[in-house]
């Protein structure tokens, strides 16, 4: 929370307790780095995750993810209500928040949120760090302690020098984009006034709907020829003196024969 590194494979065996109260890390394989929009949005997760606010912590997985059509952040809610409403009532300390948090990842997936790689292994290490502390204190809450620097954290936004720090960085975009803005604006205007300007409009299921269209005239022709075929042969009954066979004139029966042949090829080529 205050550097943005953290240690990827934090189990019993890569720590050591040394003399002043000091702990030893050794196996540094798997080290993961935060910046400080996936700080932030830790951060408001955990306290999301403490105040049963679903909604905050579904848009705080969506807003770390590359944009998405697709992504229905309404569903994305209510299935992380599902996974931890069972858990309501319980102290903190009865729930395995780094499995909730590291379960509530693989439901934004499920749903098309890319989320970092590096907020994975953050939320597999917590769940290493709330084993190793509940070996050594039964009733040890990583959560509880989490939230301690994630409010911190969170309140760190509004000092002065942080607000500055912002503010600097938002005239300086500002500044870039006024800077940019009238040159390309300039070749905007000079595309829109060459005699070879065009636009191109990419319609993926336009192709489909024209043959649907095709098909459907095709259907429609075959239907009316049938349907002249079949309105000749019933006429043909009524005339006297024809051929018959099996009491059926033969002109009819070849009429029918033709037009059922000629439908059945529209509907199975």
């Amino acid at each position: 929370f205050k550097d943005g590194m953290f240690h990827g494979d934090m189990h019993p065996g890569n720590m050591f307790i040394l003399p002043n109260n000091k702990l030893g890390l050794i196996d540094f394989g798997v080290v993961g780095r935060l910046n400080d929009k996936t700080k932030s949005a830790i951060a408001n997760m955990l306290i999301a995750l403490a105040t049963e606010d679903y909604d905050s912590l579904a848009y705080e997985y969506v807003d770390l993810a590359p944009y998405s059509e697709f992504v229905d952040v309404d569903k994305l809610s209510r299935q992380l209500r599902n996974l931890l409403a069972p858990y309501h009532g319980l102290k903190l300390d009865e729930v395995n928040s780094g499995r909730l948090l590291l379960e509530s990842t693989a439901i934004a997936a499920e749903n098309k949120v890319i989320l970092p790689s590096e907020l994975v292994v953050f939320f597999k290490s917590i769940i290493a760090v709330e084993g190793m502390g509940r070996i050594i204190k039964k009733d040890f809450d990583v959560l509880s302690y989490a939230l301690e620097f994630a409010q911190e954290l969170v309140h760190s936004k509004f000092e002065p020098n942080k607000v500055i720090k912002d503010l600097s960085h938002l005239g300086r975009d500002l500044n870039r984009l006024l800077g940019t803005t009238p040159r390309q604006l300039k070749q905007l205007l000079r595309r829109w006034n060459s005699p070879e300007f065009s636009i191109k409009i990419d319609l993926p299921d336009l192709e489909k709907f024209n043959r649907n269209q095709i098909k459907s005239a095709k259907l429609n022709f075959a239907g009316l020829v049938t349907a002249s075929f079949i309105v000749s042969a019933s006429y043909l009954l009524t005339v006297p003196g024809q051929n018959l066979v099996f009491n059926i004139p033969l002109s009819s029966l070849i009429l029918y024969a033709v037009s059922l042949i000629f439908l059945s090829s529209y509907f199975f080529r």
